[in-house]
């Protein structure tokens, strides 16, 4: 009798075994084996051909790498294998959308970043990241959650630099994984006042100050934001 097989506890799902059913093995006669699969112990058998060989179809129930196992527990005349092949099983696409792309906002708002996820298998968990611009900082999760019954999934973030925010779905056994990104600007409120003019005048609507040409302009240009005031003059 050949056996063909893998020790239950080596079987990882989703992983198929195969053992030969008793039959002659020797003087070129082939044995009949069995193919079970671990989810499915029984669920079909095959013959092996003369050269050796035997094919199957299966059906996976999962996506992503797939690995197949086969192993040969040898005999008085033959020493043991065993056999491995990875498969990839491609997964369904799903869509995934994320808010407020290519805004500007002024500095220190807080923005509401919504996330929309469309059908998936089973997960239906949607993470918010926020990665602000420079070295000082790093990027951080602001949320993490099942999606509402429209597929929506909403953080909200203080900006107080351009940062990258991104919805990541980390994808299930039937569905791919998918993220998209944001990218937001954020601006400070600036002013400038001038100043050692001896008059102004009106051009049409525009105002303009006039200098005397011995006399420097001065301009002083302030910006400010909600932690810090900041003033220079030339």
């Amino acid at each position: 009798m050949l056996l063909v097989s893998l020790p239950w506890g080596d079987c990882h799902a989703p992983v198929c075994c195969w053992s030969s059913a008793p039959g002659p093995a020797l003087n070129n006669e082939a044995p009949t084996p069995s193919l079970d699969r671990c989810d499915d112990p029984g669920a079909a058998t095959r013959t092996i051909a003369a050269n050796g060989s035997f094919s199957f179809t299966d059906t996976t129930s999962a996506g992503g790498t797939v690995t197949y196992r086969a192993a040969y527990a040898g005999d008085d005349r033959h020493a043991a294998v065993t056999g491995t092949k990875a498969v990839a099983v491609s997964r369904t696409a799903t869509t995934l959308s994320l808010t407020n792309n290519g805004r500007t906002y002024a500095y220190g708002k807080a923005v509401t970043f919504t996330a929309r996820l469309g059908a998936t298998y089973k997960n239906r968990t949607v993470e918010i990241w926020a990665d602000p611009n420079g070295a000082d900082q790093g990027k951080r999760l602001l949320k993490r959650a099942v999606v509402s019954k429209t597929g929506n999934v909403a953080a909200s973030l203080r900006l107080t630099r351009d940062t990258r925010v991104s919805a990541v779905f980390t994808g299930d056994a039937r569905t791919a994984p998918k993220t998209v990104t944001a990218i937001v600007g954020t601006k400070v409120k600036m002013s400038m006042k001038l100043s050692k003019y001896y008059k102004t005048g009106k051009i049409g609507s525009t105002t303009y100050r006039y200098y005397r040409v011995k006399t420097k302009a001065k301009f002083t240009v302030t910006t400010w934001t909600p932690y810090q005031y900041l003033s220079f003059t030339k």
